[in-house]
């Protein structure tokens, strides 16, 4: 699996719908990535501390485009 391929199933994997034989092949990938550990547990560190958080915050669709595309290009320099 490549880092690309696990970005792709990262959605799948964190929310527990991906099957068995993709997590076992992204727990593998992850195992041997340091680049997509820290992904990872980035995202889950900001996932844990919105659900602790009482306010909702809605981030506007062009806002949300932007930042994924600013992640996606740094991720890709390096």
């Amino acid at each position: 699996m490549k880092c690309e391929d696990m970005l792709k199933a990262l959605d799948l994997h964190l929310e527990g719908g991906a099957a068995d034989e993709a997590c076992a092949e992204f727990l593998r990938h992850m195992a041997g990535c340091e680049r997509c550990r820290v992904v990872v547990d980035t995202i889950r560190n900001t996932v844990a501390l919105y659900r602790e958080s009482d306010t909702a915050v809605e981030i506007p669709e062009d806002c949300r485009r932007r930042l994924e595309q600013a992640l996606r290009e740094r991720w890709n320099k390096r």
